[in-house]
């Protein structure tokens, strides 16, 4: 499975999440030089928390001129605390961040998912994924992968593991993007894209592609957890 990906990076687990913030500012970087903003999709969950609170402290991401997307939002109040673009508000500490909110709390969603859809089309340049503990991307679950064969930017989405219903980008607008980073770290996620990879049917087999036409950063244990025959 280890050979699927586009290209990997293996970090020692001690420093994963620093040299991945490094790899991710160097992205960022490159971008700079050849235009004068930079267009990211960041994920909600643990998985990218430390990474920007690092490009923030130790590489001062805000005083870069970039804008920051959600690759998926939960419905929620306005306010509240299990909302994504809160979070990351929260994580900048006030810093002039330009983050681009996905207003699920308006009664309108398919009006607000118009909007959002037409402000991130063939415009990111770099999508950062990670992969939850049961193997979702976004809000793309695994179990789910066939109602997302659709040629629209975003959709809405509930599943029976998760409390709150969702909207997310979709496999058709992950495909579009070329410069894509999946974070992984930690043995359950791996273990669960083994099982999936094992399983292989056609549609299992489009959604691990999501994943494997990234760019890799993984610990060395998640690593060593998938080249394991067990």
């Amino acid at each position: 499975m280890i050979n699927k990906f586009k290209k990997i990076h293996i970090f020692d687990d001690l420093v994963w999440s620093s040299e991945s913030t490094f790899y991710i500012y160097n992205q960022i970087s490159k971008i700079l030089k050849s235009k004068s903003f930079c267009n990211i999709m960041i994920p909600g969950g643990k998985s990218f928390e430390k990474i920007f609170i690092e490009l923030i402290e130790n590489y001062k991401i805000d005083n870069l001129n970039i804008n920051l997307f959600m690759t998926d939002e939960r419905f929620t109040k306005i306010n509240s605390k299990d909302n994504n673009y809160n979070m990351i508000k929260k994580l900048s500490k006030n810093k002039n961040i330009k983050l681009f909110r996905i207003k699920t709390y308006l009664k309108d969603i398919k009006k607000e998912i118009a909007r959002y859809s037409d402000i991130i089309h063939h415009q990111i340049d770099i999508l950062i994924l990670s992969v939850a503990d049961d193997g979702h991307i976004a809000s793309i679950f695994p179990e789910k992968i066939d109602y997302y064969k659709m040629t629209t930017n975003m959709t809405t989405i509930s599943s029976s593991n998760h409390h709150f219903r969702r909207v997310t980008i979709t496999p058709k607008f992950i495909n579009e993007i070329n410069n894509k980073i999946i974070l992984l770290k930690g043995n359950k996620k791996v273990k669960i894209m083994k099982k999936l990879y094992n399983r292989s049917n056609k549609e299992i087999d489009d959604y691990l592609n999501l994943i494997f036409k990234s760019k890799c950063l993984i610990s060395y244990n998640s690593y060593k957890e998938m080249i394991s025959s067990k």
